[in-house]
């Protein structure tokens, strides 16, 4: 209207709002047709070293949508209280109207967007089982757990993880979980001539007792854990995960047992402090 200051009616995404996405589009709507090239230029988002703008306009120059050319930025760290990127979207007074009216005021607006995080949780209870001891024996910072055949027994890893400390799950996208451990010298020829290997799986959450050494108790199958002498080791088991925490499954059991046919009295092993589940995830 002549005469009359043009002003915004909305923004989106709003003031304030948290959680936004790399590629989000900004949409600002005015009250009235606006001159295109003085909105352009009185138009800045702060946050960038250095980012063109690019912007479309709805048929009668009342919306625009703005888009920088190399999108928004998370915030990435190891800390879940890490402070998002904040973005100051700012139109000067030199934006006018068809008319020549500018805006009565410079307009105003901040969103944050999404942070990635990993955490890494060090397994709980670190234990070893067999079938002639069923019982489990601690497996702490400093000792090893053994994988194999001896005698006539058979050893098992153990690793408890709680997970407590994760955003719920309609908070956050997992992007990836890893079981993680460092392995040590094997007893004897474990791996000689690819006879043996250490298999993953996921196991019921029970006290563990003989029946926890069998398959009765698998979850879920993960594979092949190690196949050498390698010392560092990771496993992806991001769907496995992905599929207890949206349940809401807060506590992990994870068990290493043999594969193959390794030598008797050989075994692989295992530092216990270094057993740990490496989660990483997309959250506000």
């Amino acid at each position: 209207m002549e005469g009359s200051a043009p002003g915004v009616v909305s923004v989106v995404p709003g003031d304030g709002q948290a959680g936004v996405r790399f590629d989000a589009e900004l949409v600002l709507t005015f009250d009235e047709p606006m001159d295109r090239e003085s909105v352009q230029n009185a138009t800045s988002i702060a946050g960038f070293d250095t980012s063109p703008l690019e912007f479309s306009w709805n048929g009668d120059s009342t919306q625009v949508t703005i888009v920088p050319e190399r999108g928004y930025k998370y915030k990435s760290g190891t800390d879940p209280n890490v402070e998002a990127y904040t973005y100051v979207l700012t139109v000067g007074t030199e934006a006018h109207d068809q008319a020549g009216n500018g805006l009565a005021a410079p307009f105003t607006s901040d969103f944050r967007t999404k942070r990635n995080i990993t955490q890494t949780f060090n397994a709980q209870v670190a234990t070893m089982g067999s079938f002639t001891n069923p019982a489990p024996s601690p497996c702490g910072s400093g000792a090893r757990g053994s994988v194999g055949w001896m005698t006539t027994d058979q050893r098992f890893v153990f690793a408890l993880f709680s997970v407590w400390s994760l955003p719920e799950p309609d908070e956050l996208t997992i992007i990836s979980a890893k079981f993680a451990a460092t392995q040590a010298a094997p007893i004897g020829d474990f791996y000689a001539n690819q006879a043996g290997n250490v298999q993953l799986r996921e196991v019921a959450n029970i006290d563990i007792t003989s029946s926890e050494l069998d398959d009765s108790t698998v979850v879920a199958d993960l594979g092949l854990f190690a196949f050498n002498t390698a010392p560092a080791l990771e496993k992806d088991v991001t769907s496995a995960f992905n599929a207890d925490f949206k349940l809401d499954f807060r506590s992990m059991m994870y068990r290493l047992s043999y594969g193959g046919t390794p030598p008797q009295d050989a075994m692989a092993q295992f530092e216990c402090g270094s057993i740990r589940l490496i989660v990483a995830y997309e959250t506000e």
